[in-house]
């Protein structure tokens, strides 16, 4: 059975994930997607995602567009970029809002993609195609593409 210090260790091979999401469902949705692949560490504010941003090397972000408070996912991204050691591969908005409005605040702020809540496979899939082949997470954020995000209309990505 492997001990405490082996599940770490392997925990550190893997990619992290700072899912940020308010929704405890949503976080353990996240965490169920993921976590054959990732690591994945859950927060509830952003306060919590700051410090773990600046405990540890995130390689991609899941953040929740409506977080309460007056605060979104868009501002969460710009307050997080201003940790210095915060340099995800990728950032990727989860929301149930896919207004025209979001995602031109998404994209602004840096997010590669967008996925509608409640997530579904198609979440899993490009995750595990951007483990897989690393520049699918750096499509270009301001161009206009059909797959910029993923709705119940979109069987894949």
């Amino acid at each position: 059975m492997p001990s405490e210090l082996q599940h770490r260790a392997a925990a550190e091979l893997k990619p992290v994930v700072l899912c940020l999401d308010d929704d405890p469902v949503s976080q353990k949705l996240v965490q169920l997607y993921l976590r054959d692949e990732y690591h994945v560490l859950t927060c509830g504010r952003l306060d919590e995602a700051m410090l773990h941003a600046r405990a540890t090397r995130v390689d991609y972000l899941v953040a929740d567009y409506n977080l309460g408070d007056g605060i979104t996912g868009v501002h969460a991204l710009e307050s997080l970029q201003q940790e210095p050691g915060f340099h995800p591969t990728a950032s990727v908005l989860i929301t149930a809002n896919l207004s025209t409005e979001v995602e031109h605040d998404a994209r602004q702020a840096g997010f590669l993609r967008m996925f509608e809540k409640p997530l579904r496979e198609t979440f899993r899939s490009y995750f595990a195609r951007t483990r897989s082949q690393a520049p699918l997470a750096y499509a270009p954020a301001v161009s206009r593409s059909p797959r910029w995000y993923s709705s119940r209309s979109t069987a894949s990505i």
